[in-house]
């Protein structure tokens, strides 16, 4: 049994890892075209003021789009905590499996397992590390674990999108 136990939770560290590359690569690209479409509408801004003729509502416009980017670039930042908290807690879980590991006596013994797993569990702040984590230990494999917890993110409504307030973990 403690081998299985060890099985299962390199591959939900796997997983954990998996899900945070990709997510941290597409936040990456989020925040490189936000800030891109930032400059643009700054220099746009800027020429408007620079012109006598420029109208009020153009500028107006223009500042809304230079928002708008903010926020989108602030939204991925958010992204990019979440990555970094989700490899944190993957690199704290292998810490203890390696604790647990270095302990003979304890390796044998099936609460001491049981206390990791649950150690780990909850340490995820977000719900879909938590169902990843009940995948993982229910036998499915690394693909249908991120693939569940990919369906479940999709499934979330985005703190934008709740009330426009703004989040950080």
């Amino acid at each position: 049994m403690p081998m299985e136990a060890l099985d299962k939770m390199l591959a939900l560290a796997a997983a954990q890892l998996n899900s945070s590359v990709a997510e941290g690569s597409e936040s990456v690209h989020t925040l490189t075209r936000s800030f891109t479409q930032m400059v643009t509408d700054l220099d746009h801004l800027l020429a408007q003021l620079q012109t006598t003729s420029a109208d009020t509502r153009q500028i107006s416009q223009t500042a809304d789009e230079l928002r708008s980017s903010i926020n989108t670039a602030v939204v991925a930042f958010q992204f990019y905590d979440r990555l970094t908290q989700r490899i944190a807690h993957t690199s704290d879980s292998l810490n203890d499996i390696k604790s647990l590991l270095s302990d003979n006596q304890r390796t044998q013994q099936i609460e001491a397992w049981t206390d990791l797993q649950q150690g780990i569990k909850h340490s995820y702040t977000m719900e879909a590390e938590r169902l990843m984590f009940e995948h993982i230990m229910a036998g499915h494999s690394i693909d249908d674990a991120v693939a569940i917890y990919q369906q479940h993110k999709k499934q979330q409504p985005t703190n934008e999108a709740d009330n426009g307030d703004i989040e950080f973990f």
